[in-house]
């Protein structure tokens, strides 16, 4: 008997959309958060709106699909209790706050999606593949930011107007700008960022991906050559030095610690041109930044470095936690007390740590201190636990680039604050950081179906 009912197209399925949810909120929030005009507005209006409204239809369609089951992975219950508790400390901190509604308003936009996209990660049935379209989406991402801002630099023209200068590049009809930081005779690029540091960082997360989807056989070696030659050309021209300092500790971090036997013979190789590239590109990086504070120094441009901002931003806040210790100020207000402590000088901290000890004090600190060791504890005993023989998993090598990720953002914001706020890369940071504890779980969890097997 022949069926004449024709099937819909894949693509139509609700469950298409339910087992692609994550990776659909990444690409979202990057065509929201990331492209904005020369002047930092954002190219999509209501973006804020559109988002939280993704989330949460995204988050309804993935709970009302009946086929996928829930994987109580604790690790990852254990650390969602914890997001709770910090969202919970931030919607009480607007009790004692100069300003109640933002603070309400800030946790509900940036805990909120985060507790969501965890519970997303607890019915996610196909990380593998997840992690895949993951990367792909971070390494497109990069490379059409980084093309485009070099594409501009090359062919464009620079305008000053005032203080703001700018690439601008016309081709037909089409009208192509990007902001430039000048700095000690350098003019630093951003692409649609309208910020080199952002730009940096995103630039990070790709080369980190592309590294991770050619160790898992996921991209060829032309291919990532030629990708990461691209992300690289592009990174050197933000003249961001934290985000080379990330970039360098991942890759080394990454190549380090990858054990021998989840590599073939061609990618052992490809890991000792690999460090030998490091050795030169650390070697030409301190020269650089010999010739950079030599010429910086000689023409007394303090500024050159961005370490002034940053030590008039790091002396105000160490003055606001000094009368706040316990409680702080409010979350997400650091922005607006260096704005007015500096009299308009200085409005971001540069300092993750310092921004969670002025806002949430001495008790709010310790909450995402001890999620951070929720989180790197099990990552740590399953990453460096060689006996169980982890990395013969397909699943180790995403679990590996993930938990070198994480290392080095929180090294990174140090001197930065890009996570714990409403962005693009608070959604990175949530989407790595949970994937990495369901990844341990799979890991843990197909061994045990082995050993019961035997």
């Amino acid at each position: 008997m022949i069926n004449n009912k024709s099937k819909k197209p894949y693509f139509f399925r609700p469950s298409y959309f339910s087992e692609r949810a994550l990776v659909v909120l990444v690409i979202i929030s990057f065509f929201i958060f990331i492209p904005v005009t020369i002047e930092m507005n954002p190219l999509l209006p209501y973006g804020n709106i559109i988002f939280i409204c993704s989330v949460l239809a995204l988050f309804f369609v993935s709970l009302f699909d009946g086929r996928r089951v829930i994987l109580l992975n604790n690790s990852l219950i254990n650390v969602l209790m914890l997001f709770y508790i910090l969202f919970s400390y931030c919607l009480f901190s607007s009790l004692w706050s100069n300003m109640p509604l933002q603070v309400l308003w800030r946790s509900f936009i940036v805990f909120v999606p985060s507790v969501i996209i965890g519970m997303l990660f607890l019915k996610e049935q196909d990380l593998y593949k997840t992690m895949i379209l993951f990367y792909k989406a971070l390494m497109i991402f990069g490379l059409l930011l980084g093309s485009i801002g070099l594409f501009i630099y090359s062919f464009g023209d620079i305008i000053w107007q005032g203080d703001l200068v700018y690439n601008s590049l016309n081709i037909g009809l089409i009208s192509l700008n990007q902001t430039l930081y000048y700095s000690s005779g350098v003019y630093r690029i951003s692409s649609l960022t309208g910020n080199p540091n952002n730009l940096g960082f995103m630039l990070f997360f790709s080369i980190s991906s592309a590294f991770g989807l050619y160790y898992m056989k996921k991209i060829n070696i032309f291919l990532f050559i030629t990708t990461v030659t691209i992300l690289i050309t592009s990174l050197i021209f933000t003249f961001s030095r934290n985000s080379w300092f990330a970039t360098l500790i991942s890759i080394f971090l990454i190549n380090l610690f990858i054990h021998p036997r989840a590599l073939s013979k061609r990618n052992k190789i490809i890991k000792l041109i690999l460090f030998f590239f490091f050795f030169v590109l650390c070697s030409l990086g301190l020269l650089f930044l010999y010739w950079y504070l030599y010429n910086s120094f000689s023409s007394n441009t303090r500024l050159s470095l961005d370490l002034n901002g940053r030590i008039v931003a790091w002396d105000l806040l160490k003055k606001v936690i000094n009368e706040n210790p316990l409680f702080g100020t409010g979350f997400n207000t650091s922005a607006e007390l260096l704005k007015k402590e500096s009299g308009g000088l200085v409005n971001h901290s540069h300092s993750l740590y310092l921004a969670i000890l002025s806002e949430l004090g001495i008790f709010g600190c310790s909450i995402f201190v001890i999620i951070m060791l929720f989180v790197f504890i099990p990552i740590f005993s399953t990453l460096f636990n060689f006996r169980k023989r982890h990395y013969l998993k397909k699943e180790y090598i995403p679990f590996l680039v993930n938990s070198c990720i994480l290392v080095v953002i929180l090294i990174h914001q140090i001197v930065e604050i890009s996570i714990l706020r409403f962005n693009f890369f608070n959604v990175i940071w949530i989407f790595i950081l949970f994937g990495t504890l369901q990844l341990r779980y799979k890991i843990l969890h197909d061994e045990r179906l082995e050993k019961s097997r035997q």
